[in-house]
């Protein structure tokens, strides 16, 4: 796996974490963190690996910021808090 798949995954998988993470106070903050690492890195897989595998992964990256998951974690906070 080349270094840009693997920077792509720690980027996905950070962005999946801030998503569902509970702080709102560093939301913001989050978001501008993630766009400042997310477009160099989405050039670079570009380079490496060519213009369709960079339009992928902009579509993945459109929905991951975009996409609403906090009514998904509160349901599965209730999920949780009910099995207790």
């Amino acid at each position: 796996m080349s270094v840009a798949g693997m920077l792509v995954i720690l980027w996905v998988l950070l962005a999946a974490l801030l998503a569902v993470s509970p702080a709102r106070r560093w939301a913001g903050v989050a978001v501008w963190v993630l766009l400042a690492f997310g477009i160099p890195l989405l050039g670079l897989v570009t380079w490496e690996h060519g213009p369709v595998a960079g339009s992928l992964l902009f579509v993945l990256g459109i929905l991951l910021l975009s996409w609403p998951r906090m009514p998904v974690s509160r349901r599965v906070q209730r999920w949780l808090w009910r099995a207790q």
